[in-house]
């Protein structure tokens, strides 16, 4: 009995420092977040040879920690390419003043951060939303996916009837050093009038910079890839507007962007409108129409398909892509199919 009392204080000590660790764990593991999803298909295209195929297009994870109620870090990593797509962190001083820095999506137009687990079609993103932020332009950030290296600035003010967004980028694209002194100017504002509808509009003032390739002949490429007789400075003024609109009126939601472009003394535009219906119970109907005009050409695209939604974040896509480019006799036909998982 002497020894049983003896041992009773020294299990309890035990028993409450395991507690106490258990406590600092379990408050621990509630700051860690973590989340991801994986898309990929089938495809039919007229004009490709091979005409079909099947495809991973994404499997993406996100994770984080909020260290207290104001400070986070946020990180994207892309498993499918093996690369940090996102790394940044992100204080809250008030919901009308918070602060990031790191790389993260440039705020410009509406659609250019949104998630892919979000967009509604299978084409993500609008070609004139590639052309002007995403890198399909190879004098404005390219293959970044819209990222880049920054700090912004950003809020809701007047009981969110306005967010704002104001950034300062380096204008190189993800992952990559600048390549001039220079730095972008990014800024975003949107208005809320009503629930149902936001309009605002974003622009980009930076100066890109290329290497002028000498052509062996005396003549020169400038920094929008055309010949000239005079070698040119590397760097040159690099430009983007954009007005952007976003109603939702259930079961309809509508989002429409125009943007403008400046790339030296070459000019583009285009613009998109996307509408999407809930038909049914987790069933959307969905329909695109996207312009661009860009140096080289110009492209239309239409768009029509469904999406039905078998599980929170998991949906199986279809849709019918019509694409012609001006000057192109005929244009492409496609049937695409994809599946997406998220938790």
């Amino acid at each position: 009995m002497l020894l049983v009392a003896a041992m009773l204080p020294a299990h309890a000590q035990n028993e409450n420092k395991e507690n106490k660790v258990t406590t600092v764990l379990n408050s621990l593991s509630k700051r860690f977040y973590c989340s991801g999803f994986a898309l990929g298909g089938w495809e039919y295209r007229d004009t490709s040879s091979p005409n079909n195929q099947f495809y991973i297009n994404k499997v993406t994870l996100v994770a984080g920690v909020n260290f207290t109620d104001r400070l986070k870090l946020h990180t994207v990593f892309s498993l499918s390419s093996v690369t940090l797509l996102e790394a940044w962190a992100n204080y809250s001083f008030m919901p009308e003043l918070n602060v990031k820095l790191g790389q993260f999506k440039t705020p410009f137009t509406v659609e250019n951060p949104m998630s892919p687990v979000v967009l509604e079609q299978i084409y993500e993103d609008a070609l004139a939303t590639q052309y002007m932020v995403m890198g399909s332009n190879p004098l404005m950030m390219p293959k970044s996916g819209g990222r880049d290296l920054g700090i912004s600035v950003y809020g809701s003010l007047f009981n969110k009837l306005v967010d704002y967004d104001l950034a300062i980028m380096q204008g190189n694209g993800r992952g990559k050093a600048d390549n001039n002194s220079a730095k972008d100017f990014v800024a975003r504002i949107m208005f809320n009038p009503v629930k149902q509808l936001r309009v605002g509009g974003s622009l980009i003032l930076g100066t890109g910079h290329t290497d002028p390739v000498a052509l062996g002949n005396g003549d020169y490429t400038d920094a929008n890839g055309l010949i000239t007789g005079v070698k040119p400075s590397g760097n040159f003024t690099r430009n983007r507007y954009a007005a952007s609109m976003v109603a939702t009126v259930d079961p309809v939601a509508l989002r429409a962007e125009y943007m403008w472009g400046r790339d030296g003394k070459t000019n583009s535009d285009g613009g998109y409108i996307t509408g999407r219906a809930r038909v049914v119970k987790n069933l959307d109907v969905v329909a695109s129409y996207d312009h661009l005009n860009a140096i080289d050409a110009i492209t239309n695209r239409v768009t029509a398909g469904v999406n039905y939604w078998f599980y929170p974040k998991c949906r199986i896509m279809a849709a019918y892509t019509y694409t012609h480019t001006h000057g192109i006799s005929g244009g492409e036909n496609a049937i695409l199919t994809e599946l997406q998982l998220a938790f």
